[in-house]
């Protein structure tokens, strides 16, 4: 009982991806490969028919094939990182008490935001003397256009005068210097000072707590704009010279099972001495997923060959399979979840592409994601 239960399951379990034989595939026709498909004959020219529902839920997908000049792949793990006007570490502009936090992790802030406020003597005192210096200022004032109505009369003296207007000087330069010292504690009124932050991101770190003191110049905020970091590598000495700015990169995080193209910023002008590599840095595209600082990223560039090599039609990597050796990709057919399996010859692999010499015509689409599940279900049919 339990042996016919499991083979029901079993074969529920297939029923989605279903194998039908298509006639001997005619040598004449476009995309035909007489010489691949003689290595294989029971490979070549079949047809898959598999659930719609498999290509909606992404298990498989298709791209294009296109015409391409072979070249030699370069990838290099890279990490994303923030330029100089991408983050900012906010501290403590003096020491005090935490009065008020009002963001938490992950919040998005707009530039000049406050992000906290503190308690500090410091300012205290700093605002008390602005008050002086405004009653110094104001006392000058009067007594320098008293002196200047007396020396119209002759009824004191230039002396007088000129130390009026010295002590009008001294008293608005001690004025300035307290304002400026409450600007840049960010004073808001009395003891209160504000915590701003210079730019507009995502508040990625906060170690302050509520009521706690913290001293001048302590850590108390990261932020970051997620939309200007970029991805930072490093290439061997020896390819140093193949990279340059403006030069496309492909992104990939493998374990995502995504990618997306981005672009050479810069490069060092140098190798770095300790390494002998040269550090340069990707700008992702429009259409990336969002990068997260600190992540692991793969960088694979395109190095156009120099042999002089004719265009091929090129194909990612991953839609080439093997059965007995003989390399085999799945073309789409115009009824939806409908594949034939073709024999190609391959003239060069790198890192991500495959060059195709026979076999495949420029616009014929081929599974990538999902050729292994049709390579399989071809082989179980064969048992069959």
């Amino acid at each position: 009982m339990t042996s016919a239960r499991f083979f029901v399951v079993a074969r529920v379990a297939v029923a989605s991806v279903t194998l039908a034989c298509s006639a001997s595939p005619n040598p004449d026709k476009p995309g035909g490969n007489p010489v691949a498909n003689a290595a294989a004959p029971n490979v070549s020219g079949r047809t898959l028919v598999v659930s719609p529902k498999l290509l909606e839920a992404g298990r498989i997908t298709v791209v294009p094939a296109a015409r391409a000049v072979p070249s030699d792949d370069l990838t290099v793990t890279g990490e994303v990182t923030a330029p100089p006007d991408g983050a900012a570490e906010i501290s403590a502009p003096i020491g005090g008490r935490v009065r008020a936090i009002l963001v938490k992790e992950g919040d998005h802030v707009a530039a000049g935001a406050t992000l906290a406020t503190l308690d500090a003597a410091e300012v205290a005192r700093t605002v008390m003397d602005l008050g002086r210096a405004e009653a110094r200022r104001d006392r000058a004032e009067r007594v320098m256009q008293q002196e200047q109505q007396l020396i119209e009369g002759n009824a004191t003296s230039a002396r007088n005068l000129a130390e009026a207007r010295s002590e009008l000087k001294a008293a608005e330069v001690e004025k300035r210097g307290a304002r400026e010292l409450l600007t840049h504690y960010g004073a808001a009124s009395g003891a209160r000072v504000l915590v701003k932050t210079p730019i507009g991101g995502t508040v990625l770190l906060r170690t302050i707590v509520l009521g706690k003191s913290v001293e001048t110049g302590a850590r108390l905020f990261r932020v970051v704009d997620a939309d200007k970091l970029l991805v930072r590598a490093d290439v061997p000495e020896n390819d140093a010279a193949d990279i340059h700015e403006g030069m496309e990169a492909m992104l990939a995080w493998p374990a995502r099972k995504t990618s997306c193209t981005g672009t050479v910023e810069s490069r060092a002008p140098s190798l770095d001495p300790s390494t002998r590599t040269m550090p340069f840095r990707v700008r992702p595209r429009v259409g990336c997923p969002k990068l997260v600082e600190g992540g692991f990223v793969d960088v694979t560039l395109s190095r156009p060959s120099t042999t002089g090599a004719q265009a091929l039609v090129g194909i990612p990597r991953d839609a080439l399979v093997e059965l007995d050796a003989v390399p085999v990709v799945f073309v789409a057919l115009s009824r939806p979840g409908e594949f034939r399996a073709t024999t190609v010859r391959v003239a060069r692999v790198s890192s991500s592409m495959a060059y195709i010499e026979d076999g495949l015509a420029p616009g014929d689409t081929v599974v990538v994601a999902g050729a292994i599940l049709l390579k399989g279900e071809l082989m179980r049919s064969a048992l069959e």
